[in-house]
């Protein structure tokens, strides 16, 4: 029908995308409506990407002042670890032992108790809608702040073609929390200062993502999950021959209606625990598509989106070069006179002066240029989570 069109055309739209940021990774187009000075105006360039120093309480979000800044994470969780097992130690008699019976009277709102059951005789629950799971969390987890996780593709999503993209709403279970979020990955590169923005998580790749989320203590594994609905917007190969688990995953997916009243009862903290072999099958978490384990809980992790503006050679002369489609007003060159270029083939470069008044420019290397080279400028920006409103179970 119709609707298995369209999800083809999604599905085709977003692979493509994706194998076209493998190939040509970080190239953008500059925009001809509008000048590069404006559409470009909250990037910078960068001396040394290994060395070129970054504020990390630069040009924070709004959001940021509704979150907690942890320093030195790990040192936060030893200390708070020992501290619990002080206070253990000095007061006995405030810790349950295991297998003693424990009552536990809580103050709730009607439509909780309502959804859990009421108190009958004997202090049983009369009627019992689900089974209620209490857990106890640490000092400092009950506080939202930034979390960083490893993060790959399963198996099944590499079989499925799942293309997944930073920002993409995903819901993901951590321990007995389930939350969702928008993550934004990146590279797992974690002696450096700085790490690169990747647009889309490619097959057989070792990220990081990163989101807002409750805090965790080590270790914590991570699940991910495709909501069943994304299959009608084209982020799986509905209309390929299909596996099992996509034949599944696909059956799920064709009642919207239930897909949205599963994540609405999800977000609510109804319905019962799930297992993974239940989810693999496309159920109310839908499918998953990949995991990992937390590595830190830290705001200051700075993530840089990096754009590289291209140009081609107009004329050749030795070490010098006129370029052009790189930019298209001369003010444009003026304005990013400042920042290095390189080329595809290794040389490094400047901007001596605008050419003309369609933006072509003269620029001069460290070696001869070739006709065939490409003319690069990258440009960097920080990049924050997206902030959402998410649910999870305590």
């Amino acid at each position: 029908g119709d609707a298995e069109v369209e999800a083809r055309r999604a599905f085709l739209a977003r692979r493509a995308a994706r194998e076209e940021d493998a190939k040509f990774p970080d190239e953008v187009e500059t925009p001809l409506d509008m000048p590069a000075r404006q559409r470009f105006a909250r990037y910078r360039g960068l001396k040394s990407w290994r060395s070129s120093p970054w504020n990390p309480k630069e040009n924070l979000p709004v959001e940021y002042g509704q979150i907690y800044h942890f320093d030195h994470w790990a040192a936060l969780q030893r200390h708070a670890l020992k501290e619990q097992a002080r206070l253990a130690d000095e007061h006995p008699e405030s810790v349950a032992k295991a297998g003693s019976y424990v009552a536990i009277t809580l103050r709730v709102p009607a439509v909780f108790a309502e959804r859990y059951g009421t108190v009958g005789g004997g202090g049983a629950l009369s009627t019992v809608s689900a089974p209620l799971v209490l857990c106890g969390v640490h000092m400092y987890e009950a506080h939202l702040s930034i979390a960083h996780f490893s993060f790959s593709l399963s198996a099944a999503a590499e079989e499925l073609d799942v293309t997944l993209k930073s920002k993409k709403p995903m819901l993901f279970r951590c321990g007995f929390r389930s939350f969702r979020a928008a993550p934004l990955f990146s590279e797992d590169t974690r002696r450096a200062d700085k790490h690169k923005l990747e647009r889309f998580v490619q097959p057989r790749m070792q990220l990081i993502a990163s989101m807002y989320a409750p805090a965790f203590f080590s270790p914590a594994p991570l699940l991910a999950f495709l909501p069943t609905s994304d299959a009608d917007h084209g982020l799986l190969a509905t209309a390929t021959p299909l596996t099992p688990l996509a034949a599944a995953e696909t059956s799920a997916a064709a009642a919207d209606d239930a897909s949205a009243k599963a994540f609405a009862a999800e977000a609510s903290g109804s319905g019962s625990a799930h297992t993974l072999a239940s989810m693999a099958g496309g159920g109310e978490l839908g499918v998953p598509v990949g995991g990992g384990s937390l590595l830190a809980v830290d705001a200051d992790r700075i993530i840089v989106k990096k754009i590289m503006l291209t140009g081609a050679p107009f004329r050749c002369s030795k070490r010098r070069a006129v370029v052009r489609w790189m930019f298209y007003e001369p003010e444009d060159v003026k304005w990013f006179k400042p920042i290095e270029l390189h080329t595809k083939m290794g040389r490094k470069g400047a901007i001596r002066e605008s050419l003309g008044t369609h933006g072509y420019m003269k620029c001069i290397f460290d070696g001869i240029v070739n006709q065939h080279d490409t003319i690069c400028m990258s440009l960097y920006k920080r990049a924050f989570p997206k902030w959402r409103t998410f649910s999870y179970r305590l």
